[in-house]
Formats: C-alpha cells, structure tokens, sequence
C-alpha cells in the first residue's frame, strides 16, 4: 500500500443505497481511474481503554476526536507488516500519522509492552499509548474497499467501502474474518480531499440526491453492541469519525 506516512485532508462520508452507487459511478466514470491499489480487503483493529473511552468521547461529537488502529490489507501473521495508524480530527480537517511493523510488535507497542522512539510519527503513536496507559484491542472492523482517484488532481480520493462487518470479539488481526454487518444494503462512500471538491463532484452529488452523513465503522459496532443509550446524543444511532 502507499507509503505515504502523514495525511491532512478533510474526508466527506455518505451512506449510499444501490441505485445511488450505479448512479455516481456512472456519471463520475469520466472523471476517475483506478487508484494504484483499486481493490483490497481491509481488516482494521481499534484500540481503546477498558471503558471505551475514545469511542464514548467520538460519539459525544466533541470539536477534537482521536483514536488509534492497527491496518492490514490482506491476510495476516504475527510476522506481516501492519499500519499502526494514530487519527484526529479538528474542525472537520483529519490528520493522520502511520507507520508500519510487524502485526506482534504493533500488538505490544499499543498494549504499552514495547517502545519505538525513533522517528517523529514513532514518539507521536508512542506518547499516546503512554497518555492512556490501558489501550487494549476492543473492536475489530472489516470491509472490502474499491478506490479512484480524480483524472485531473490524483489527490482527491473517492473510496467505496463494501461488506462492512465487525465484532467486538476475538480481537486479533490473525483470525478470520466474520462479525455483524454493520449498514446492511449500503455502501460507504468518502471523499478525501485537500480542499473544497470540484464542481463537476458537487454537481453529480446534487443531482443524485447524495448527501454527507457522520458514520463510524468502530462507532456504529459499538451502539449496536451496547445499545444507542450510551449515546449521549438523542436521536443518532450512528457516531461519526
């Protein structure tokens, strides 16, 4: 996958039924190529403390969100190269650092068993896990992912996530893949973008009646599992971020 280590961008979600993806692929087909990895299966394992802190903070839509994961992208042994990936957002901006490493050193470096310091993004994902100090595996999310790129600026990023599916059980990027579905019938669309999107973007979003929702892969297992009661906000079954 990219090596690209820091990530600034903002990142547009929409939930979208069938006939809402044939439309948008349709009449964006000019506009986008295949990414240089167009498909892949992600399998994402979300560390958090023993109450789920960061979740519950995520789902109250503060102004400031972070969270931490380990990211693969195909199959995996103690042995194979992970993204541990640590994530904010402010002010709907999301900045991302990740670094890679083997799934059983990234495993201890987020339980706080084991420390790297060497680069700036290490120290960053390290004094993390020392601030919370009990970060432990509490969710594990998959998805089968189908991504472009804009023709005319191949930093806008258009990313359709499919078969979405978690568990808040054996948490081990080794094991297989299995869990609740989590929007059953639709289709994660995300836009990442560095700056406002182009209007030609704008244009097909209006005209197919597609519009941004806050949805959360980590968020939405979590209400499921533990009910839309320990959503603080009324009304919302999902979390966004």
């Amino acid at each position: 996958m990219s090596a690209v280590q820091c990530f600034e961008r903002s990142e547009i979600k929409y939930l979208l039924t069938r006939e809402q993806y044939g439309f948008f692929t349709d009449r964006a087909a000019a506009e986008l190529m295949p990414d240089e990895y167009p498909k892949c299966s992600i399998r994402s394992l979300y560390f958090d403390t023993p109450d789920y802190l960061l979740i519950t903070r995520s789902c109250e839509q503060p102004e400031y969100k972070e969270k931490i994961r380990l990211r693969a992208y195909s199959d995996v042994t103690p042995q194979s190269a992970v993204f541990a990936e640590l994530k904010k957002k402010y002010d709907s901006v999301v900045y991302k650092r990740r670094t890679s490493l083997s799934e059983e050193n990234a495993v201890k470096w987020l339980e706080g068993k084991k420390h790297f310091r060497g680069t700036q993004i290490e120290r960053e994902i390290d004094s993390f896990a020392e601030h919370y100090k009990t970060l432990r595996p509490a969710a594990l999310v998959f998805c089968d992912r189908l991504s472009f790129v804009a023709r005319s600026n191949p930093d806008l990023r258009i990313t359709f996530d499919m078969n979405v599916k978690g568990r808040l059980h054996d948490l081990s990027l080794t094991r297989p893949v299995y869990g609740e579905e989590l929007c059953p019938g639709r289709i994660i669309m995300e836009i990442k973008a560095p700056g406002a999107v182009p209007v030609w973007l704008a244009k097909i979003l209006s005209e197919g009646k597609i519009y941004k929702t806050g949805f959360s892969k980590y968020g939405t297992l979590y209400l499921k599992s533990f009910g839309a009661a320990r959503n603080k906000r009324e009304n919302d079954n999902v979390c966004n971020f």
